[in-house]
């Protein structure tokens, strides 16, 4: 059983049973499998595939907060004095280069997904 991350040992009294599951070679986004994986990680098991559900059906939503690019960490300034301004029109003064489908030498571009794996292991 070489494929999993973590063995779980033998059968105690609090966990009875178990069940693994892993899937290799998948496509994925980074920020929203970091996302939504420690969010599913709290939750009980019948409780996170009813919130999978409603993420499909577009009910809920998993808030992005890790990864967040805002003004104070990778803005670029171009006018100092208009810094001060608050607001939705501070945004304007800075590049947007998040969309850019140029690729350079060596480099991903933005739409391009990673391949990665999921391991799943099931405790009752």
């Amino acid at each position: 059983m070489g494929f999993y991350t973590t063995e779980h040992d033998t059968p105690t009294k609090y966990a009875k049973a178990y069940a693994k599951a892993y899937a290799s070679n998948l496509r994925f986004n980074f920020r929203n499998i970091g996302e939504s994986a420690p969010v599913i990680k709290k939750m009980l098991s019948q409780r996170d595939t009813t919130c999978l559900k409603n993420v499909i059906r577009e009910k809920k939503i998993i808030s992005i907060c890790r990864f967040i690019q805002g003004l104070d960490l990778h803005a670029k300034i171009r006018f100092t004095e208009r810094v001060s301004v608050v607001g939705p029109r501070i945004n304007r003064l800075f590049h947007h280069m998040g969309r850019c489908t140029e690729r350079a030498y060596g480099r991903i571009n933005p739409y391009m997904s990673s391949s990665g794996f999921t391991d799943v292991v099931l405790v009752e």
